[in-house]
């Protein structure tokens, strides 16, 4: 991965924090509250069998949150990050094969509750970007304003003590 200066980390972490965490919030928010929608639309997609579906739908939203305020907080910051790429590439996958099969869905899904979105290879750009910060975050150290680097950061080593005699 190219080194990233620490000037361009200090400010590009915690935007690439809060803006997926501010989305990743939204997202789940809006399946809970319209949770029989999401679960149409992720019937919709026809891969999963519909046991699994059910289960996915259920699980997705409250995923999504907990990984979301996690982000926000800049707390256990990598492996928010790998949650959100797990699920990246789970909906990457799923347009992969809606679009390979020709089928055409007139709701994504993302963003139940509000405007819906027509399936089409634009949404599975945006989504490898998304997957792109995501991958960003998980590789690199936290960034100053977050609880990670408050609780866990790694203490500075001391100078070493000069004796009396090299004075």
């Amino acid at each position: 991965m190219p080194k990233i200066p620490p000037k361009v980390h200090r400010y590009l972490q915690p935007a690439l924090r809060l803006g997926l965490g501010v989305l990743f919030f939204w997202s789940g928010i809006g399946k809970l509250q319209h949770f029989n929608d999401f679960l149409q639309a992720v019937y919709a997609y026809n891969i999963l069998p519909v046991t699994l579906a059910k289960i996915y739908a259920q699980m997705l939203p409250w995923v999504e949150i907990m990984a979301a305020v996690y982000l926000i907080l800049g707390l256990f910051t990598r492996f928010s990050a790998g949650l959100i790429n797990l699920m990246m590439l789970s909906f990457i996958i799923a347009i992969s094969a809606v679009l390979l099969r020709g089928d055409s869905l007139e709701d994504c899904g993302c963003f139940i509750g509000g405007q819906s979105e027509p399936l089409t290879p634009k949404k599975l750009v945006e989504d490898f970007f998304l997957l792109l910060a995501g991958v960003y975050l998980m590789l690199t150290p936290p960034g100053p304003w977050s609880l990670d680097n408050v609780l866990w950061k790694k203490p500075t080593p001391a100078a070493p003590e000069t004796s009396p005699e090299e004075k």
